[in-house]
């Protein structure tokens, strides 16, 4: 150093001036080694996100999502036991997914239901949207049921944080180890955060995935319960979809779909044309009565149909078309315009007889 020069004389201006050199090289060497070191951390976080990203967007179970973000955990930072807590699509109870580590590092889940999280950390965190952390000794650890569990089966280091995307909040997730200020609770916060968050899109994912699956199978089946033809078209008159209805009553072929309607059904082309032309331009429900077309019988089938604009965001993107079949209806009508006039005839006929006295003129109207 300086201030004890090896042979004992003080170093001259040139001497200092070297040394500030290689103090500097040292400098900047240590700097960039830990940068380097730094940014090989962050690739590596980077990476374990990237891979929990696609374990947990891979599924749509619960469980295998929670198992996922658990086995990514565990290469962070040595936890014991981990918890997430998720409110049901009701929002009527919580589903309890616990997950302990075994001595081998292998995982083994169990589950439960809970109609609330009571006074616990979890509803804290659920409640506060806020991640916590405890360790023993903490005076929390007495003030909480769940923390007061945990620590009687010996965890010291407790992390809860809260489960929460697009504003909606899921539930709450805990990490918890049966080491005193364990490492990497404090220090991988910030990435414990995000795989919350990620853990909270996938399960919100999975949610909407069910909900649009049992949205699309319920309108089906409305659709399908329903006694009448219903074709969808695109703006081009093209086929989108149709029911069972046209393929059993119409004879429609299953794979029609993406077919032009006239093309496949040139007879339907004069009585419907220039009425769908209409409907995809203007807008304006169109409707044709008592039309005749063939059945997959092969017979004449009297129809009724209806053709309604398809809009999307006041943008015309294409038509339904209801069919109606009123052959029955038709019939019915018939026979009673028949019955009406044969009674007609019947009530003239009776009052005339019964207007005459003559027994001859009688026989005579009867006649």
């Amino acid at each position: 150093s300086l201030d004890r020069p090896f042979n004992n004389k003080r170093p001259e201006q040139n001497n200092v001036e070297v040394l500030e050199i290689f103090a500097h090289q040292a400098a900047t060497t240590i700097e960039n080694t830990r940068l380097y070191l730094q940014s090989v951390r962050n690739a590596e976080q980077e990476a374990r996100l990237n891979e929990l990203l696609e374990a947990v967007s891979s599924t749509l179970d619960v469980g295998d999502i929670i198992r996922s973000v658990a086995e990514g955990a565990l290469r962070l930072l040595p936890f014991s036991r981990m918890t997430a807590a998720v409110i049901d699509a009701e929002q009527v109870g919580f589903e309890i997914l616990r997950v302990q580590v075994k001595p081998d590092s292998t995982l083994e889940m169990t589950r439960d239901r809970r109609a609330s999280l009571g006074n616990s950390a979890m509803q804290r965190a659920f409640n506060e949207v806020e991640d916590h952390i405890y360790q023993v000794g903490d005076s929390d650890v007495n003030t909480y049921e769940d923390l007061r569990t945990w620590y009687e089966n010996g965890e010291m280091t407790s992390l809860v944080l809260p489960l929460q995307t697009g504003g909606e909040n899921l539930g709450a997730i805990h990490i918890g180890s049966d080491l005193d200020s364990a490492y990497g609770f404090r220090e991988f916060r910030p990435l414990l955060r995000r795989m919350a968050q990620m853990v909270a899109s996938a399960i919100q994912n999975a949610r909407l995935f069910d909900q649009a699956v049992g949205l699309q199978v319920l309108n089906q089946s409305v659709v399908e319960s329903i006694e009448q033809g219903i074709v969808v078209l695109d703006n081009s008159g093209r086929i989108i979809s149709v029911n069972n209805f046209m393929t059993d009553r119409y004879g429609w072929e299953t794979d029609v779909i993406g077919s032009d309607l006239f093309a496949y059904r040139p007879l339907l082309s004069k009585i419907l044309s220039d009425h769908l032309r209409a409907v995809l331009e203007t807008g304006e429900p169109q409707e044709r009565i008592n039309q005749l077309v063939n059945s997959a019988a092969d017979e004449d089938i009297i129809s009724n149909f209806y053709l309604y604009p398809l809009r999307y965001e006041e943008k015309i993107r294409g038509a339904v078309m209801l069919v109606e079949d009123v052959t029955e209806r038709a019939r019915l009508q018939q026979e009673m315009e028949s019955r009406a006039n044969q009674l007609a005839a019947l009530t003239d006929v009776s009052t005339r007889i019964t207007s005459s006295l003559e027994r001859a003129d009688v026989v005579q109207l009867a006649l």
